[in-house]
């Protein structure tokens, strides 16, 4: 009985499908994430066992043999037992009038085969969430119900009590609304967080989000600043803002304009709400310019990972003390899994930023090799044509001393010893920025280069 109890606080789904792969592969997703996972493959069994066995869930694949998805989500939502249990179907199909069945039917959603693993977990968490909230809030208007039957069945002096229980119900009603409102929020930003790239992308889009499915006022999300004022700075927002931004230069030190409930939210850790504005005594910096926007509460929510507070989440709402318990207990999850995306994609862009400088060095060691291979190159070539260049320096020398100065050879051969003394320039030039160094001058007197010539021959 207390593996039972225990299987039932973590969340038994029951998988029907007839490809023993998929089912294979859904089994060990769920076991591995902590679910109490039951796979079937024939539809019959999957009655037996969920009439008997009442899973928190059903994942149901729609093509199957003898009694396909359809037929068994009539039967399961046709038998009183079984009829409250979120089926999900599993499809490769894509045609739209296959989901609007599955939606007339009782299903809750779909999951599209080939699988995605984070969208089936994602979607498998937020309908167990759902339908948890949902039996909470059915059982307790099942309390409720009952004893507004027992209260008319009293005198009718017990009037006043039937109101006031009647009241009761409606803010049962609206705290359904509200739950599932929050669901909707907590849903599409878990598949936003999924689905990011781009850290201030997606803190616009969450943002956008809250206000599209919320029904907030405005929404802006700020980041700590370690400069000498602490301030908090905007990075998004969505929802009326009006230039209110431009106006607030919130802090989070310890003086007047850290005392906000942004600047409160950021030093202590928790949540901060303001539930009139008007009244509150730490907004008065920011109050007309939040009244003039008709801002009539708001909450800050920090955005904390390992001890550290990145930022805040801002919520403004056109209504005072628009932030019940359970509605903040629900923003509060959705602002750590906002810091938890912000610092996965913060360590995605730094495995990103040093495979591109790893990159670079090894490019930058692989151009160094190069140039080095270059430089020995250089160097012994211009060696070898350095003595190259003696030679026929100290030829052209020695021919020019054993000529007459009027001889027509003197112009040829001056010409080849200029020529050759700018080839020993360009060699020189060649291993000074091979290999940054400088060549010597291969300039050499008859001395140098060979014994003296004797005399030429009178004439």
């Amino acid at each position: 009985m207390i593996h039972d109890n225990q299987d039932k606080e973590r969340g038994r789904i029951l998988i029907v499908d007839d490809n023993p792969s998929d089912l294979r592969l859904l089994n060990d997703l769920l076991t591995e994430n902590g679910y109490s996972a039951h796979p079937v493959a024939e539809s019959k069994l999957a009655l037996r066992f969920a009439q008997s066995t009442t899973p928190d869930l059903i994942l149901l694949d729609i093509v199957m043999p003898e009694m396909d998805g359809h037929q068994v989500c009539r039967q399961l939502k046709a038998d009183e037992r079984t009829r409250d249990i979120p089926v999900v179907f599993m499809t490769a199909l894509s045609e739209i009038q296959e989901k609007v069945t599955g939606f007339k039917i009782g299903a809750v959603d779909y999951i599209t085969k080939p699988f995605q693993h984070e969208e089936v977990l994602a979607r498998i968490h937020t309908h167990l969430t759902l339908h948890t909230m949902q039996k909470r809030l059915q059982e307790q208007n099942r309390r409720l119900q009952h004893e507004i039957a027992e209260r008319r069945r009293a005198e009718e002096a017990l009037q006043t009590a039937h109101d006031e229980l009647e009241q009761r119900v409606q803010e049962r009603t609206a705290d359904l609304a509200q739950a599932n409102r929050m669901l909707n929020i907590l849903s599409e930003c878990s598949l936003a967080l999924m689905r990011a790239t781009d850290e201030p992308v997606l803190l616009q889009e969450i943002c956008r989000i809250i206000i599209d499915l919320g029904g907030y006022a405005l929404v802006w999300i700020g980041y700590t600043e370690q400069d000498d004022v602490r301030s908090v700075r905007p990075v998004a927002q969505a929802g009326f803002e009006e230039g209110y931004l431009n106006t607030v230069d919130m802090t989070w030190d310890d003086t007047e304009r850290g005392g906000s409930p942004t600047g409160t939210a950021v030093r202590t850790g928790k949540p901060c709400i303001a539930k009139d504005i008007r009244n509150h005594p730490d907004f008065s910096p920011w109050r007309k310019e939040a009244v003039r926007r008709k801002y009539a509460s708001s909450i800050a929510l920090p955005l904390k990972r390992d001890g550290e507070v990145l930022g805040t989440l801002n919520i403004y709402a056109a209504v005072p003390d628009a932030f019940p318990a359970e509605e903040v207990r629900l923003l509060m999850e959705l602002a750590g899994d906002l810091a938890f995306g912000i610092t996965s994609l913060r360590e995605q862009e730094a495995r990103r930023r040093a495979e591109e400088e790893q990159m670079k060095l090894q490019a930058q060691l692989l151009q160094a090799q190069k140039m080095e291979l270059v430089g020995r190159l250089a160097g012994g070539v211009a060696h070898d044509f350095n003595n190259h260049l003696a030679v026929i320096l100290g030829n052209t020398q020695l021919a020019l001393l054993r000529i007459s100065p009027s001889d027509p050879l003197r112009a040829k051969l001056q010409g080849i010893e200029t020529a050759t003394q700018r080839s020993a320039d360009l060699v020189r030039q060649l291993l000074a920025f091979a290999r940054n160094q400088t060549i010597p001058s291969i300039i050499l007197t008859p001395s140098q280069a060979a014994p003296s010539p004797p005399p030429l021959p009178r004439r």
